[in-house]
C-alpha cells in the first residue's frame, strides 16, 4: 500500500508541473492515478480519473481514435467491479468496436476485452454468448502466448465454470484438467489456487458419479488447505 501512496503523491504533484495545454500528459497522469486507485480498491476515485482522461481525450481526438479503446476498457472494468454490468458491457462494446476498426489491431487487447464481456454474459446467464466470447479470447491467446502462461489457465477455468452452469460436466472437467495442467507447472504444490481447482474437479466428478476419483481430488484440496494453516505458513 505504501508504494501506491507514494506513486499517488508523485502523480498528483506531477499535475502541478504539467501545462493545461499538454493534454496528452494530463491524460496519461489520470490513467496512472486511475490504475493506482483501482489497485487500492478505491473504485470511485479510479472511475473519476478514468472519466477525466476520457473527457480530455474527447476534446482532442476523434471518437474512433485507437487510444480511446483502453480508456473504455478501464472504465468498463471499474463498472464491472461495481457490479454495474450494463454500463460495463456498453463500455467494453465501445472498446471492441474501436479496436476492430484499427488497421493493425492489438489482438491480445481484443482477447482481454472479449474475456471481460464473457464474464458479463455469464452474470446475465447468457451462457452461449459467454462461451463464444471465452472461446474467441482463448483462440487468440493460444496463437500469441506460450503454451503454459497463467492467463491461459484463467481462461480455461472460466470456460469450465460456464460448462458447469449449463450442466455439461464432462466439458467442465476437461477444461479443469487443462487448467490444472498449467497451474501444476507454474505454481508451488501447496498454492491455494490449486486447492480451488482440485475442489472444483472433485465436485464435477461427484456429479458424474465418479466418486473414487472425486475423493482423490478432494483429498488433494484438503491437504493443501491443511498446509495453509500449519504454524510455519
Amino acid at each position: 500500500m505504501g508504494q501506491f501512496d507514494k506513486a499517488d503523491e508523485f502523480d498528483a504533484s506531477a499535475f502541478e508541473m504539467t501545462s493545461d495545454n499538454d493534454w496528452n500528459e494530463r491524460t496519461h497522469l489520470h490513467h496512472q492515478l486511475g490504475h493506482i486507485h483501482d489497485e487500492k480498491g478505491d473504485l470511485e476515485t479510479a472511475l473519476f480519473h478514468y472519466e477525466e482522461a476520457f473527457s480530455i481525450q474527447l476534446e482532442n481526438v476523434p471518437r474512433d481514435d485507437p487510444s480511446l479503446s483502453l480508456t473504455y476498457t478501464d472504465i468498463g472494468s471499474v463498472f464491472m467491479s461495481q457490479y454495474d454490468f450494463d454500463e460495463a458491457l456498453e463500455h467494453f462494446l465501445h472498446a471492441l468496436s474501436i479496436t476492430l476498426q484499427n488497421s493493425n489491431p492489438d489482438l491480445l487487447e481484443i482477447a482481454t476485452t472479449r474475456s471481460y464481456m464473457s464474464g458479463i454474459f455469464y452474470e446475465f446467464k447468457a451462457f452461449k454468448n459467454s462461451l463464444t466470447s471465452h472461446q474467441e479470447a482463448l483462440n487468440t491467446r493460444q496463437k500469441l502466448l506460450p503454451p503454459v502462461p497463467p492467463l491461459l489457465a484463467t481462461t480455461y477455468n472460466s470456460i469450465s465454470l460456464v460448462h458447469e452452469a449449463t450442466n455439461d460436466h464432462l466439458k467442465a472437467f476437461y477444461f479443469y484438467e487443462k487448467t490444472l495442467n498449467i497451474e501444476e507447472k507454474s505454481l508451488p504444490s501447496n498454492h491455494p489456487t490449486l486447492d480451488v481447482v482440485y475442489h472444483n474437479m472433485s465436485e464435477v466428478l461427484e456429479r458424474l458419479n465418479r466418486y473414487q476419483e472425486a475423493v482423490k481430488y478432494q483429498t488433494h484440496a484438503v491437504n493443501i488447505g491443511r498446509m495453509a494453516y500449519e504454524p510455519d505458513h
